[in-house]
């Protein structure tokens, strides 16, 4: 079993510590990327339904204006047809470009554009037969009605149009709240494993620090107990070694007086 040594043991911390980053770093930086995906499907979504929902009122603005005129033979009221105009022809080129990429929404626009231009001919029609001819002779050939079936097919595809949006807007908040969700559970979680990296490093640091501590007092208290038994050692050495030699001055055939001079000396 392979043994790493102090330094390689917090190097590998920092560096698992460092991948971690990164790694939460990069799964983040997706989430987030996809959140404002999602973000930016949601109000492209929410801008189709209102352009629709604006054509379809404006319909009925210009509508409500030239029945207004037909009615009492005002121009006041084509103020109100007149105005509508150039707002119709700005949501149905918007709608155009907004729904470019679904195919099924494509096909509805375009036969919306067609229902639309008819019921503006059919507008202006009525309009110029109002001046023209006079209300009588439209009503007694139901000039007034030539529309309705034309304005219920617009109507119609409207509503299909903003059913499917608001299908895609549903899945799209589902996917943009999921993001969210995952972009917060990755960096809570890599906060908690940083901060748990963090406290066992320092534990383990700490203690062996701590133990280094103790290992150097052990080894002072060793030393101080070994200079102790050395001294000893160099006592007794000393004792061994003059008895010796006080042996050996002792030894042979002496008087009194140089037995004496030589213990003495030694």
């Amino acid at each position: 079993m392979l043994k790493f040594s102090f330094r390689q043991q917090v190097f590998a911390g920092f560096a698992v510590s460092v991948l971690l980053v990164l790694l939460v770093g990069i799964l983040s930086y997706k989430n987030i990327n996809q959140l404002e995906s999602d973000s930016d499907m949601v109000d492209h979504t929410q801008k189709v339904i209102k352009t629709s929902s604006n054509l379809q009122q404006l319909m009925i603005d210009a509508e409500t204006g030239m029945r207004g005129f037909v009615a009492t033979n005002d121009k006041i009221f084509l103020s109100r047809y007149s105005f509508s105009l150039p707002g119709i022809n700005g949501d149905l080129q918007d709608l155009k470009g907004l729904i470019a990429d679904n195919p099924i929404q494509v096909s509805r626009v375009d036969s919306l554009n067609k229902y639309v231009y008819i019921q503006l001919n059919i507008m202006k029609d009525n309009i110029d037969a109002r001046s023209a001819q006079g209300l009588d002779i439209m009503v007694a050939n139901h000039m007034l009605l030539n529309g309705k079936q034309n304005m219920d097919q617009i109507r119609l595809i409207i509503d299909r149009i903003k059913e499917t949006e608001s299908h895609l807007l549903n899945t799209r908040k589902a996917n943009t709240k999921a993001a969210s969700t995952g972009a917060l559970d990755i960096i809570v979680g890599g906060s908690i494993v940083f901060l748990a990296i963090i406290i066992i490093l320092f534990i383990y640091i700490q203690g062996t620090f701590e133990q280094q501590k103790k290992i150097e007092k052990e080894i002072k208290v060793a030393n101080i107990e070994l200079e102790r038994v050395l001294d000893e050692n160099q006592e007794k050495n000393w004792l061994l070694t003059g008895t010796a030699s006080l042996n050996e001055k002792m030894q042979g055939q002496q008087s009194e007086m140089e037995l004496a001079n030589n213990i003495l000396t030694e």
